[in-house]
């Protein structure tokens, strides 16, 4: 399998919730109510300054996360 796919692409196969690209990010402001759509997981971790990964488990399974008056979650299409 690593000589068809890969290393990076068999990792992806076997653990499929690791890749961040095509998942949106929906963040509205509580106090303001300012709404903000990032395209990636990535792109919302560094304009909150926080990890890609922390920000994934965070908001994992339609779950919710607050930080300094932000409300972040999955944007679904």
């Amino acid at each position: 399998k690593c000589k068809q796919y890969g290393l990076a692409e068999l990792y992806h196969k076997v653990h499929p919730d690791v890749r961040y690209r095509g998942i949106a990010v929906a963040c509205v402001n509580l106090t303001t109510g300012e709404q903000k759509t990032y395209d990636t997981i990535l792109a919302a971790g560094r304009a909150f300054g926080v990890d890609n990964s922390f920000l994934s488990r965070k908001i994992r399974g339609g779950k919710i996360y607050f930080r300094d008056g932000w409300k972040i979650k999955k944007k679904f299409r």
